[in-house]
């Protein structure tokens, strides 16, 4: 919006535009970034003993791969957490989890 405006006439510069000064008045929106889909693992196929060997292969030769001696607890957990979500991605049980139907509400009538 517009506070206030002022056209100078008087300045001599040559052209046909005036200088023009203005005062806004802004209402600024905070704007928000789409967030990226969070990665949730099917663990329900881990239910099948085929699918849960390969998962527990994939995550103790990822284990086998990096050395976790002489490290902070930190570093620790993120090597095993990495290990876990690596053997999810690569794996059998990497589909996305759907969400459970939600129970139909009952009314009395």
């Amino acid at each position: 919006m517009v506070r206030q405006c002022r056209v100078y006439r008087s300045f001599d510069i040559d052209s046909d535009h005036f200088p023009v000064l203005a005062t806004l008045k802004l209402k600024l929106k905070r704007s928000t970034q789409p967030q990226t889909k969070h990665f949730i693992p099917n663990l329900s196929s881990l239910s099948n003993i085929d699918v849960s060997q390969e998962y527990a292969a994939n995550v103790s030769s990822k284990l086998r791969a990096t050395s976790l001696e002489d490290q902070t607890l930190e570093a620790m957990w993120g090597h095993y957490k990495s290990a876990l979500d690596f053997a999810a991605r690569e794996g059998r049980c990497r589909g996305i989890q759907t969400p459970g139907r939600a129970k139909e509400k009952i009314t009395a009538a």
